[in-house]
């Protein structure tokens, strides 16, 4: 990057910056940042091969510090996260706590998504000091727009959202998230018989204490196991409780019948679980032809009683319904999409392919 550019940049608010050179993305870029205090959108888009792997350290970016007080969005389109460059990007730069921090990664994972663990310590990107909250999109990329969300994540205001495909078999979550964080899960296609993914993901995770649960695909069956089956330690005295034996809460969406939810949950009650309540949204389902609404949408809730084992349980009136499945969905599509500046000619699309490269 020319030195009369990095030293003309005092003012400048929006940054995008396309197929630069992965040497810039390490050396001169920060040098660039360092005079760009005024910054409110910095926007990369797949940086040349030529990459280097990161080597994990303690603190990769204690040694310099760059604030950007005024940066709201940060969008990384199509890279590699182990990226040395983009590792020490983000070690390095202070932003403030409600930025809106987004990417899409380049890579495609067959068996275990290692994204989320590429990213720096907390102690060097402070968005992710707290994170308690997750949520967990799971799809086939059979439509347009789930292939647009395809190897997306985010992070806004202690969100961590994060799209995968229903064909893993894991997501390597680490450690920094919160123990006890609020975990959803969207589900949007139907999972293999023997889809371990959520079930890895829960084991991951043994104080959960709130799940929510958007099944788009029919599959009850498979998340009741999954919440179930505690193959690790199969002798443990909370093995009988299933998976994330604190779970106190849970809300269902489903289209499907509700019998095997509630199966599960008074099994976990009658062997002691902390359980208190769970609540299922069966969605009114439309008609793949006409688009008529089949049956209603209806709310009920178990709650425990005071006894072990006991329960009771009721219809919810419409006022206590909260959000829908559809709203839940929309909320995570708009905060895994990025998109360029207000008033770009691209009309505020993010380029998602090489078919729509601006002219340079």
């Amino acid at each position: 990057m020319p030195l009369c550019v990095q030293r003309s940049v005092a003012h400048l608010t929006h940054l995008a910056l396309y197929y630069m050179d992965h040497a810039v993305l390490r050396e001169g870029l920060l040098d660039m940042l360092n005079r760009s205090p005024c910054l409110e959108y910095l926007l990369i888009v797949e940086p040349s091969e030529n990459a280097t792997a990161h080597v994990p350290s303690a603190s990769v970016g204690a040694d310099r510090r760059i604030i950007l007080p005024h940066l709201r969005r940060l969008y990384l389109h199509d890279v590699w996260m182990y990226e040395a460059g983009i590792f020490r990007l983000l070690s390095s730069i202070d932003v403030p706590g409600d930025c809106d921090f987004r990417v899409k990664s380049s890579q495609s994972y067959s068996y275990t998504d290692p994204r989320i663990s590429y990213l720096p310590s907390p102690a060097d990107f402070h968005l992710l000091q707290r994170i308690d909250r997750v949520i967990v999109e799971i799809s086939a990329q059979g439509t347009e727009d789930e292939r647009r969300r395809h190897s997306c994540m985010a992070v806004r205001s202690g969100t961590l959202f994060v799209t995968l495909d229903y064909s893993l078999d894991n997501l390597k979550l680490p450690s920094w998230i919160v123990s006890d964080a609020h975990f959803v899960f969207i589900v949007l296609a139907r999972l293999r018989s023997r889809s371990t993914l959520i079930a890895y993901i829960l084991h991951q995770r043994p104080q959960l204490r709130t799940l929510d649960i958007v099944d788009e695909g029919q599959n009850t069956t498979t998340i009741c196991h999954a919440l179930q089956e505690y193959n690790f330690k199969p002798h443990d005295a909370a093995a009988r409780l299933g998976v994330c034996h604190e779970l106190r809460e849970i809300k269902w969406y489903t289209k499907g019948p509700a019998d095997e939810i509630w199966e599960m949950a008074q099994r976990r009650l009658r062997c002691g679980s902390p359980l208190q309540e769970v609540q299922v949204r069966m969605e009114a389902i439309s008609d793949d032809v006409s688009g008529v609404q089949v049956g209603e949408t209806s709310v009920h809730r178990l709650t425990a009683g005071e006894r072990v084992g006991s329960f009771e349980t009721r219809v919810v009136p419409e006022t206590e319904w909260g959000l829908s499945a559809k709203e839940i969905i929309r909320m995570h599509t708009e905060a895994v999409t990025p998109c360029l500046p207000e008033g770009s000619e691209w009309d505020g699309e993010w380029m998602w392919d090489r078919k729509t490269r601006p002219r340079v």
